[in-house]
């Protein structure tokens, strides 16, 4: 929306920038309550003068016509609650106006005010929705102010019905939006952990197939890991996983991480780790801490020294 309650007109520009900053109407009109609207149709002017006087006291905003054309000309002219006709007047009668008056306004509350009681075109009118009450001439005014506030109470709740139902469709909008958010959002973590469980099956399957023993220390000192080569070595004489990584070394191994002094520089592999043999002269090992703060534990790798002056078998090429 634009106009001299927001800003005088602007280019295309200045406009993108009016909306980026979400310039709004004040709350007071945005709250504002409306005024209940009362549309009198009679032909005769003292009875429209003598319905005008009985309801000014109840703060109604009167609107009048003399036929059933200006009334609908007046209800194209303002937003109209309740609407009070007279049954015969020239032109077109009370129920010829209420009904075209429910095709225009379905949402007004239409009542018909008349001396003459034309049953059936009435009971018709009624049956069809066109006319909420029908109420005869002459009246009693206390009666009538009852009837006319009722009409107001009526359309008051059909509108508020209507607030609700809008609220309720909107709520119901942003809760599919939010849902289609939240169900974006698990898909790509779930393609995350998707991809995460692949990265790690591929390591744990470059680890299973690395040519040197290598072993997974937790903190506890727990072997959790062992590749294929360090089950041929170490395997067949003892269970490796869940057991004991000094049991299975048959030696105290290096401080863990946890036990490092506070002068350790963690970026040192070779820091704090002292040579661990294994097996004799033959074997010797490698440890590295695994995420030291906090720790998670060790890596061992194993490799064993072949003498100088040993031969090869003829049928061995060295790797």
């Amino acid at each position: 929306m634009q106009g001299p309650v927001l800003s005088p007109p602007v280019d295309a520009n200045a406009l993108v920038q009016l909306l980026a900053s979400k310039i709004t109407l004040p709350a007071h009109l945005l709250t504002r309550r409306r005024e209940r609207t009362l549309l009198l149709v009679d032909d005769e002017p003292n009875i429209v003068s003598a319905l005008r006087r009985l309801f000014r006291r109840e703060g109604y905003r009167i609107v009048t016509a003399s036929s059933g054309a200006e009334g609908l000309q007046r209800m194209a002219e303002y937003e109209v609650d309740v609407v009070l006709s007279d049954q015969r007047m020239p032109g077109m009668t009370g129920v010829e106006f209420l009904r075209r008056a429910k095709e225009l306004y379905p949402d007004t509350v239409r009542m018909v005010l008349s001396g003459y009681t034309e049953l059936q075109s009435i009971t018709d009118a009624v049956n069809e929705g066109a006319i909420y009450r029908f109420l005869t001439k002459p009246w009693d005014d206390e009666r009538l102010l009852v009837h006319v506030r009722e009409a107001f109470a009526h359309k008051e709740l059909g509108d508020e019905n209507k607030r609700l139902a809008t609220e309720v469709v909107t709520a119901s909008e942003a809760l599919v939006a939010a849902n289609e958010r939240l169900e974006m959002v698990l898909n790509n973590r779930q393609q995350q952990i998707d991809q995460e469980s692949a990265r790690a099956n591929a390591v744990r399957d470059m680890l299973d197939l690395v040519p040197a023993p290598l072993l997974g220390v937790d903190p506890d000192g727990v072997i959790v890991l062992a590749n294929q080569e360090a089950q041929r070595v170490l395997g067949h004489r003892i269970a490796v996983l869940g057991e004991p990584a000094e049991a299975v070394l048959q030696q105290p191994l290096p401080p863990m991480a946890r036990e490092l002094p506070a002068t350790t520089d963690l970026r040192d592999p070779d820091a704090c780790q002292p040579p661990l043999l294994w097996q004799g002269p033959h074997w010797s090992g490698k440890v590295r801490v695994l995420n030291a703060t906090p720790p998670r534990g060790l890596m061992v790798v194993l490799t064993e020294h072949h003498s100088p002056a040993q031969p090869q078998p003829d049928n061995e090429t060295p790797c």
